[in-house]
């Protein structure tokens, strides 16, 4: 898997879960360390739990893992957005131009 190394983190491919390319994610260092020790990772959403019914917290949870369909060395995410993606601390998401023209479409 080749990645770059940025100041903020480590930089990979986004890869969508029907095989295309979305852009680019930044991801904290000791994400990118933990991805090379196994194949996924995940995180909790906290900022975007909810109450059910019964007045107990949901707590959602997210998921990077290598990618396994068309572009071997891209992540993919998991239940959540890219947008979503990127309100979490140290993590960024850098849209593509096939992304940008679905969005603006």
């Amino acid at each position: 898997m080749v990645n770059t190394l940025h100041a903020a983190g480590v930089i990979f491919k986004l890869e969508s879960l029907s095989g295309n390319l979305l852009g680019s994610i930044t991801i904290p260092t000791h994400w990118a360390e933990r991805l090379r020790e196994r194949t996924m990772i995940q995180f909790p959403l906290s900022s975007l739990s909810y109450y059910d019914t019964d007045e107990g917290v949901l707590l959602r949870c997210g998921m990077l893992a290598q990618s396994t369909g068309n572009y071997p060395d891209a992540l993919m995410l998991f239940g959540i957005t890219p947008d979503e993606f990127e309100r979490l601390p140290g993590c960024a998401f850098m849209p593509g131009a096939a992304y940008l023209r679905s969005v603006m479409a």
